[in-house]
């Protein structure tokens, strides 16, 4: 019996090592992504007791919020439970008063990472322990394969850009002025593409036809529309300004794009601007 209480011991003892509980430390630092359904935010825990948000590109959003960090719960405490201006952020953020308590989990299947602190409405990731290209994992809470984001796809017909992959989703918008413009188009406002006057459109619901853009994710669930059954694949869209904007991702159904290595064929561009000619978005000088 001695001998069996030994070996338990040892194996519990095993367990508690290998589920190392996170320190203060740990997470002092920018080096934290923070998440609100799709929308993402900066994180700095600037001590043991205060963080604030902040923007990538510098400054701060506000005055510094108070947290603690006890057994991996992570509480953050606003004392007005409003940080940001938007208040349908400030609610999944604080639905209950100025606290909200994120959970650690050291083997989650999010996409991004092994590792994070979650609740229902929000995570935070520090990218420490990145998932593995080829995996299953989700997307908020969508089965897919994790692609490198450096794989190509060509748009053989105009495709709706969807929040999530469901035909029934809401349609999201991409500015095409910027992704026509040159840096040139950025500094003089004079935006042009190989001839071609480019319209001011604020945003526009399709992948045009003839456009070549990477992906980083395929859902493990298929879907049938118009008699094709294809899975839906998360897109990469980027503008062409010097700083380059945030990416912006997209859902398209899978049934009309084709996986290509040469993304620079003259003819999937004659095929995009022939696209955005019938979509108004490009015309003659």
């Amino acid at each position: 019996m001695k001998k069996v209480f030994i070996v338990v011991s040892i194996f519990f003892f095993c367990i508690n090592l290998f589920c190392t509980e996170i320190s203060k430390k740990e997470l002092i630092g920018k080096d934290n992504q923070f998440q609100i359904n799709e929308t993402f935010y900066f994180i700095e825990f600037l001590n043991e007791s205060e963080f604030t948000f902040h923007y990538p590109y510098g400054g701060y959003s506000g005055k510094n919020l108070k947290y603690t960090l006890e057994n991996n719960q992570l509480t953050l405490i606003s004392e007005n439970g409003k940080p940001f201006y938007d208040d349908k952020m400030n609610k999944l953020l604080f639905p209950k008063g100025n606290k909200t308590i994120l959970f650690y989990e050291d083997n989650s299947d999010d996409f991004w990472c092994k590792e994070l602190f979650k609740n229902k409405n929000v995570c935070l990731r520090n990218f420490k322990n990145q998932t593995e290209i080829g995996k299953e994992c989700s997307i908020d809470g969508v089965k897919v394969i994790k692609h490198s984001g450096k794989e190509f796809v060509l748009a053989k017909e105009n495709l709706r850009l969807r929040e999530k992959p469901d035909l029934q989703a809401s349609t999201v918008g991409f500015n095409y002025q910027s992704y026509f413009g040159t840096a040139e188009s950025f500094r003089t406002g004079r935006y042009t593409y190989k001839g071609y006057k480019v319209n001011s459109f604020t945003d526009y619901p399709l992948l045009l036809k003839g456009m070549t853009v990477q992906y980083e994710a395929v859902t493990v669930n298929q879907q049938t529309i118009d008699g094709i059954k294809a899975p839906w694949y998360r897109i990469i869209l980027k503008d062409n300004s010097e700083e380059g904007a945030w990416p912006q991702r997209f859902w398209v159904f899978g049934g009309y794009l084709s996986e290509i290595e040469n993304p620079k064929n003259p003819e999937y561009e004659e095929q995009l601007i022939q696209s955005a000619i019938e979509k108004d978005i490009l015309e003659k000088e």
